[in-house]
């Protein structure tokens, strides 16, 4: 590392990995030209300009194809703003801010790398890097939902069984279904039935999901759901629409979730929609524990005065 690099007051953060910002200018965008590269194809090849001097910091907009935001405020192409801690920076699906470089918060906070990989904070101080989850263990802890959840559903549905008018074997005829019809009690015991059961079913995702980071199956598979920026858990509305998401990627045929066999980072429709991806908990064999100022090869970072720095 270079002097300048340990004298940098501010950082940009973006998905939980910081770039850290010495005066001068730093260029964002995707041609390896950029000093701050984002692999996201929404980002222009030369997107935006960062200036830092004694003043503070500035963004200007290279007239980007989709635009750069400040808070809600899209830029012109050429016009340069000045940037505070409390501001957002918002280019198409990536999110940035400028931050000081002495703050760090690790509380249930991962970091995510380029590649895909989640970085999580280890008790030396240092990160280690968790895999993708794959999509056999995926579908296992799917699996195991399914079962939980099927399980949750008869117990529901007893009331239903106990208090049907007619036979179980006549349910389906044409008699049996004007006899169901046609008893009132029986279909408001239905339909509170079914609410409860919809409600069930709400809960067992975004508690899951929102607070506790992960749902019974996947924490038996030692799987954790975290945001883009590699948080967990990923809070109730999140995990809300990660739900919405999860039944959109269903259909037809489940088709939405067979994007993980083509993505690099395991990602699932849903997890595209709602901005989440899940992760193992099993950290990588070569990726042990490093003293804080060496360089943590197997994540393809490097830890500067407590910061995570991209090469």
């Amino acid at each position: 590392m270079n002097e300048s690099q340990t004298k940098s007051v501010f950082a940009l953060e973006c998905g939980g990995v910081r770039y850290p910002l010495c005066e001068g200018e730093h260029l964002v965008g995707r041609s390896a030209e950029c000093s701050i590269q984002l692999p996201q194809v929404t980002v222009s090849r030369r997107h935006l300009m960062i200036q830092v001097s004694g003043e503070g910091v500035v963004i200007v907009d290279l007239g980007s194809h989709n635009g750069t935001w400040l808070n809600r405020r899209r830029l012109r192409p050429g016009e340069a703003a000045k940037v505070s801690f409390s501001d957002q920076i918002y280019l198409p699906a990536v999110a940035l801010r400028i931050c000081p470089m002495e703050r760090i918060s690790t509380a249930n906070s991962l970091a995510v790398t380029g590649s895909g990989d989640v970085l999580t904070p280890t008790s030396s101080g240092s990160y280690a890097a968790c895999l993708p989850a794959g999509s056999i263990v995926r579908l296992g802890a799917t699996l195991v939902d399914m079962l939980l959840f099927t399980l949750l559903s008869g117990v529901i549905a007893v009331p239903l069984l106990l208090r049907l008018p007619i036979s179980v074997q006549h349910v389906l005829s044409l008699d049996g279904l004007t006899a169901l019809a046609g008893d009132g009690s029986w279909l408001r015991l239905a339909l509170a039935c079914l609410i409860l059961w919809v409600a069930v079913w709400w809960a067992y995702f975004v508690v899951g999901w929102g607070l506790l980071g992960a749902t019974p199956g996947q924490w038996l598979f030692g799987l954790r759901v975290v945001d883009h920026r590699g948080r967990y858990p990923i809070g109730p509305a999140r995990a809300a629409l990660r739900l919405v998401a999860y039944s959109i990627s269903s259909l037809p045929l489940c088709g939405g979730h067979l994007l993980v066999l083509f993505r690099g980072d395991c990602r699932a429709l849903h997890d595209v929609l709602a901005g989440t991806r899940v992760i193992s908990r099993r950290l990588r064999a070569s990726a042990a524990p490093e003293p804080a100022a060496q360089t943590a090869a197997s994540a393809d970072i490097t830890v500067v005065e407590g910061h995570l720095e991209a090469r």
